[in-house]
């Protein structure tokens, strides 16, 4: 597997290099399109986060939070965040950008020390990490211990065109400037048995492009890039076939009952 102790999945995505791959036009449509997902999941279990919120503003965690998405955006929304990183330089660029904001909070700790932490959040969020993270499973659940009501996460699915660039990677190395990551796949059933183990269900999987991200870059055009999105969500290509996948998950009736007689 790609991640390690030395390696961990938010350690290349802390870099300028990786961040350089959300830049420009074509980079905002990425993020612009995982934010209307993230934004919709929310939206559907907008009642419960309210309804479980304790505190004046409703609390966020997003881990392995060096790539800097959506930090804003939750701010925008009203949450306290607080940003986990598995090192303290990973997540520099943030702290300075953010540092002064009081509704930010910063979160230094092993992804595998994440059990450990004694606060729970109304919603957490885990994006860019699990396909890059060797025990996944074990990251999913712990992720679901930290969050009362909401988790979001992303994977890429196995079994879908993705999967051409297991035998291509070479080229998609070479469109990413040699900067390409070997990753996990994974079936949704994997993700929902995963998430079932720590007591939560799958309420959401919405597949977000048809086209891999890397063509996109390589050709640079914004008006290509949406003809061939929009077509491809039009033609049913996307629900199919699309990746990656960004799932939301809520604690099951059964955990729910457990909890409030415990």
């Amino acid at each position: 597997m790609y991640a390690d102790k030395e390696t961990e999945p938010d350690a290349f995505t802390a870099t300028q290099e990786y961040a350089s791959r959300f830049g420009g036009d074509i980079g905002h449509y990425f993020l612009f399109a995982q934010k209307c997902i993230l934004a919709e999941h929310i939206a559907g279990m907008a009642a419960d986060i309210a309804l479980g919120c304790k505190t004046a503003r409703p609390s966020v965690l997003i881990v392995g939070a060096s790539h800097g998405q959506m930090a804003d955006w939750f701010l925008e929304q009203g949450y306290e965040i607080t940003l986990h990183g598995s090192k303290t330089s990973h997540l520099a660029a943030l702290q300075g950008r953010l540092e002064q904001n009081q509704n930010v909070r910063l979160l230094v700790c092993p992804f595998d020390e994440l059990r450990m932490i004694d606060i729970v959040f109304d919603v957490v969020v885990c994006l860019r990490v699990l396909a890059h993270y060797s025990d996944w499973k074990g990251l999913i659940n712990d992720c679901t211990r930290k969050t009362t009501t909401l988790f979001l996460g992303d994977y890429s699915p196995r079994y879908t065109l993705g999967g051409v660039e297991n035998l291509l990677f070479g080229v998609k190395n070479w469109l990413e400037d040699g900067t390409a990551r070997p990753y996990n796949k994974q079936t949704s059933f994997e993700i929902q048995e995963a998430i079932q183990s720590g007591g939560f269900e799958l309420v959401g999987n919405v597949r977000q492009f048809f086209i891999p991200m890397a063509v996109h870059r390589s050709l640079g055009h914004l008006k290509w890039t949406l003809w061939m999105e929009q077509n491809a969500k039009r033609y049913r290509l996307t629900s199919k076939w699309g990746r990656p996948c960004i799932f939301a998950a809520k604690p099951s009736p059964s955990n729910v009952a457990a909890s409030a007689e415990a």
